[in-house]
């Protein structure tokens, strides 16, 4: 069980904040492939077709869902390790 005495809110975890930099590696592939899908995304519903963008458009959100989860699963990882060693 853990004490309430380490459960305080007001001082948030910091940890982690001095080992990781704001983006890493993995994170690259995952913003560019947002930003080159919401490119195609424009320009498909402006000169090709309006669903075609449509459609290429809700693969934005699909990229940053997997982003995120992929990082929950890194930083998982990272605080097991911490609390191991």
């Amino acid at each position: 069980m853990i004490a309430s005495s380490t459960l305080d809110c007001a001082q948030p975890y910091s940890g982690l904040s001095s080992l990781s930099p704001m983006f890493t590696k993995i994170d690259y592939p995952f913003l560019i492939a947002t930003f080159v899908s919401f490119l195609a995304s424009v320009s498909l519903w402006f000169l090709v077709n309006r669903d075609y963008g449509v459609f290429v458009g809700l693969w934005v959100p699909s990229i940053l869902a997997l982003w995120v989860g992929v990082r929950v699963v890194l930083l998982a990882g990272t605080v097991a390790r911490m609390q191991k060693g």
